[in-house]
């Protein structure tokens, strides 16, 4: 059963209310004469009294079986309301110190006996609070707690006990709304002065208009265990910042069900953070501020799942994303199932969808839709290697990019990097002009795949769906580019089952009528076809078409530019007089 306390107005001191206005364990309170009353289990009304000073309750007994009798004021004390330290809730008051001395007074019971500290329903204006080891606040809900932070510029609304570990038995805040007054206070929870953090879980708030919404760690602050789910954060800087110790150990970040609305330099921003999870995000209208800008960014991370994503740039607005999604200097990074969504604005356009480079290794993105950067001629959907540092170890799978305005997906710097089951679809809509348009671009030094992919769009440049360049091997396999495959001559490029419609330099199927004369014993016969794209050195993949060969030997191989030399010699002793038909060559490989 709730325990509730229920007010009687009555003016009548010494009467008791009847049985009928109470129900078994409820309390009632005269105003008379403030005695109190409750109904016990046999219905009838019983009153505390008060003997010189000394306060004897009745005994209370929960109902069901197998319940002990406890005293009321045992009872009482189950829960710790901020309200019972003088807390009023009114928007006007400041109640910073009464709140404060609930947190006091709970952190100093024994650890495991913490009763979990309640703020109802009401408006608390605070100026900060400084949370404690252990102590668990909770509110009604986010739609009716609120605390309304007004501590100043630079002043935060929650803070972490200076030099102390905060956590422990997962410790919580949760159903709260946080707001603040018109350019006061910094952040809305900042946790960067503990020593260390361990077990703490903030659920089912909501932030508005704070720098950080959510702050929680720097580079002086080790961590771990620390839970962020089912919260909103709106109208910030940024929605949550979590910041781990360089090279040390801040690990298992669960963020989960998180949604940042219109901040404007980060959705949500993570350094140096390891073995961590971030599950059904939603980032709308975040990382307009500049171009340094991101929606979601993660920087020194290791072995971390980023999955279920949602990340939107509105419509018609002047300001808008500037860039999706960042990855720098992460390892064994996974992003997995996603729509990232750029706009252009009046004033500003997304630049990129998603950046990878600063030294990352072991990437893998899958089932990501990535578009909206047509309005910047270098935005491409995804980009790799940011010239300087190298990435090595990127698988990028069944994903798609479409209306960007440079190439759909770019390497400038990568070692090793696979493209497996990706579609490229306009790519270049923000440039016409530039002498190569390459719908997927392979500029980098290193050895690449492309497996089973297409590009399409009517900006691509002729010869250039899939474009190779610089040095290192490249393999193009079962990958539809009608605009073609091109590749430079310094390039070693496989190429196997594309269909290119002729166009590029790579890939290319020409058929030929072959109709040699006979011929005579040790004797041969030449012909030569035209293979647009072919270079020496070139390999060549041919088929005789009905004919059969018999005991002739056929030489097939690349002569001169464009050009392949069929020679038939016949190693018998008697003449072969072979039919004619018609051959099939395709141009494998680029050296």
């Amino acid at each position: 059963m709730t325990l509730k306390i229920i007010h009687k107005n009555n003016t009548i001191a010494g009467q008791a209310p009847a049985p009928s206005d109470l129900d078994i364990g409820e309390i009632a309170v005269n105003s008379a004469d403030a005695k109190l009353y409750v109904e016990d289990n046999d219905g009838a009304i019983q009153s505390f009294t008060n003997d010189n000073d000394a306060v004897t309750v009745q005994q209370f007994t929960q109902a069901g079986s197998g319940a002990v009798q406890r005293t009321v004021e045992s009872k009482l004390r189950d829960v710790v309301s901020v309200k019972d330290f003088g807390a009023v809730g009114d928007g006007v008051t400041d109640d910073t110190a009464a709140i404060q001395a609930a947190i006091d007074a709970v952190a100093a019971i024994a650890e495991f006996q913490r009763p979990i500290l309640v703020i109802p329903s009401g408006n608390y204006l605070v100026t900060q609070l400084t949370w404690a080891t252990n102590v668990s606040i909770k509110g009604d809900s986010r739609r009716s707690t609120r605390i309304i932070c007004n501590g100043g510029s630079g002043v935060h609304g929650i803070v972490a006990p200076a030099g102390q570990t905060l956590g422990g038995a997962s410790q919580f805040i949760r159903d709260i709304y946080f707001s603040r007054v018109s350019g006061q206070t910094a952040d809305a929870i900042n946790l960067n002065d503990a020593s260390a953090i361990n077990g703490i879980v903030i659920e089912n708030c909501w932030f508005n208009g704070f720098d950080n919404a959510i702050n929680i760690g720097d580079t002086d602050t080790a961590f771990g265990d620390v839970w962020v789910t089912d919260c909103v954060a709106e109208l910030s800087k940024i929605g949550l910042s979590i910041s781990g110790t360089t090279g040390g150990v801040s690990d298992d970040i669960m963020v989960s069900n998180f949604t940042a609305f219109k901040c404007s330099d980060f959705g949500i921003k993570a350094v140096n953070i390891i073995d961590s999870t971030f599950s059904n995000i939603r980032i709308a209208w975040c990382g307009y501020q500049d171009s340094a800008s991101y929606a979601l960014y993660f920087s020194g991370c290791t072995d971390v799942v980023v999955d279920t994503l949602n990340v939107q740039s509105p419509v018609g607005q002047t300001d808008v994303t500037r860039r999706l999604f960042g990855i720098s200097g992460c390892s064994n990074f996974i992003v997995s199932s996603g729509t990232l969504r750029g706009r252009a604005g009046s004033s500003t356009s997304t630049d990129y969808g998603m950046t990878i480079g600063g030294t990352c290794s072991n990437i893998a993105l899958s089932n990501l839709s990535i578009s909206g950067t047509e309005s910047n001629s270098t935005g491409s959907g995804i980009s790799i290697g940011d010239g300087a540092n190298a990435c090595n170890a990127v698988v990028i799978s069944s994903c798609q990019t479409f209306d960007t305005g440079a190439a759909g997906i770019k390497f400038s710097n990568l070692a090793s990097g696979t493209l497996f089951g990706v579609s490229v679809v306009n790519p270049w809509k923000a440039d016409t002009t530039t002498a190569t348009r390459p719908g997927i671009d392979l500029q980098s030094n290193g050895d690449h795949s492309v497996i089973g992919s297409s590009v399409s769009g009517t900006n691509i440049t002729t010869g250039h769906g899939i474009h190779a360049s610089s040095d290192s091997d490249k393999k193009i396999i079962s990958c539809t580019a009608p605009q073609g495959i091109t590749a430079t001559s310094s390039t070693r490029v496989f190429v196997d089952s594309c269909d290119t419609q002729g166009n590029g330099n790579l890939g290319q199927v020409v058929t030929a009528t072959i109709n040699p004369p006979s011929i005579a014993a040790g004797g041969y016969y030449s012909t030569t076809v035209t293979l647009t794209g072919a270079s020496l050195g070139d390999h060549v993949e041919w088929a005789p078409g009905t004919t059969t060969l018999g005991d002739l030997v056929a030489s097939v191989f690349v002569s001169t530019t464009n050009t392949v030399k069929v020679v038939l010699f016949n190693p018998t002793a008697s003449a072969i007089d072979p039919a004619s038909s018609t051959w099939t060559f395709k141009l494998k490989q680029l050296v």
